[in-house]
């Protein structure tokens, strides 16, 4: 609330003095000054004057209470070699009543992270993880089902029907293997970042969109490795395999050495796949199609600033680092 009244009340002391420097002007070139003009020097006072009557009234609360004291300041160093002592002095290995950190840039501070209870952080924390382990867990049974139907022959084990209309059309069968299962991965792994990211700003502090991007990109690149590079190794039964690696822990190579190399033909799919999505990515089709549109209803400088940025849920540099940072492993895994 304080903020917004020194916003109000700078806003009105700068439209007063280019009004008083106009009025200025005009009675230095002989001109009278019109009633509209004095009217509304008139209103501008009375807005600087009851702005600043709540500046006052608020700063005095903020003066005799701890309440809306924040655990976080910044602080501006005369000399680079006063700051590089003080990081040193009070880091996170030291022992001391406070942590001195490095900020994010300015324009890329989230605001509201300084403002939380960090007494209260620790439970938002275990509920983050909690959150985590539940996607985890709903995005699991999904994984497995497109394992198992992206492969038309093992559909075809399932539903006789389907032999019929494979022979029939056999092109079908090539673009159902070629194509389906990879493209139903590829649109659940696009939907994780989303979650991802309301959790881990509804339940962490992160400061700054940059370390945001970062977190994403740690926790993003985990799931797609288990879900994406490993979901062959576990097959359609998580439970048995689950049983297998908690019996005798060192089969996991094993096991990852004999399903592997039977599911390269899909990676092959995944990662031709992926090219495309990337290449939309590039080309930044969703903003040009978002900038057309608008532009119809403004201003084209207000319509290209209302199309960009991407989501930076799933566009940002955490979730496309993760994603190029996958096809990499890929790579190196079956190479």
């Amino acid at each position: 609330e304080l903020r917004d009244w020194l916003r109000k009340l700078s806003s009105a002391q700068e439209e007063k003095a280019a009004a008083d420097a106009n009025a200025a002007l005009q009675k230095k070139k002989g001109y009278a000054m019109l009633p509209d003009e004095r009217n509304r020097i008139m209103a501008l006072e009375s807005q600087i004057s009851e702005a600043s009557q709540h500046v006052e009234m608020l700063s005095s609360i903020l003066d005799v209470s701890n309440e809306f004291y924040m655990n976080s300041a910044f602080v501006t160093f005369a000399s680079r070699i006063d700051a590089e002592i003080v990081l040193r002095l009070f880091s996170s290995d030291a022992e001391a009543l406070f942590e001195a950190v490095v900020p994010p840039e300015a324009s890329d501070i989230i605001w509201e992270d300084f403002q939380v209870d960090y007494r209260a952080q620790a439970v938002r924390t275990v509920v983050s993880y909690i959150l985590i382990a539940t996607l985890f867990f709903i995005v699991t049974p999904l994984v497995l089902i497109i394992s198992t139907v992206a492969s038309l022959a093992t559909l075809q084990d399932m539903i006789p029907l389907l032999d019929t209309v494979v022979t029939q059309h056999p092109s079908i069968a090539a673009i159902w293997d070629g194509l389906i299962g990879a493209l139903a991965l590829s649109q659940i792994m696009a939907w994780l970042p989303t979650f991802l990211m309301i959790i881990f700003s509804r339940c962490r502090i992160l400061r700054g969109k940059a370390i945001a991007q970062h977190v994403l990109q740690s926790w993003y690149m985990g799931f797609q490795v288990v879900f994406v590079l490993l979901v062959t190794a576990v097959g359609s039964s998580l439970a048995k395999t689950f049983q297998i690696l908690v019996n005798h822990p060192t089969q996991i190579f094993s096991l990852l050495a004999d399903t592997m190399p039977s599911s390269t033909a899909f990676y092959v799919n995944y990662v031709t796949l992926q090219w495309a999505a990337h290449a939309i990515s590039l080309l930044r089709i969703t903003v040009v199609m978002k900038y057309v549109l608008l532009r119809k209803l403004y201003e084209d400088s207000t319509a290209r600033d209302m199309a960009e940025p991407e989501d930076q849920d799933f566009y940002g540099m955490g979730a496309r680092s993760s994603r190029f940072s996958l096809l990499l492993m890929i790579g190196l895994v079956f190479c």
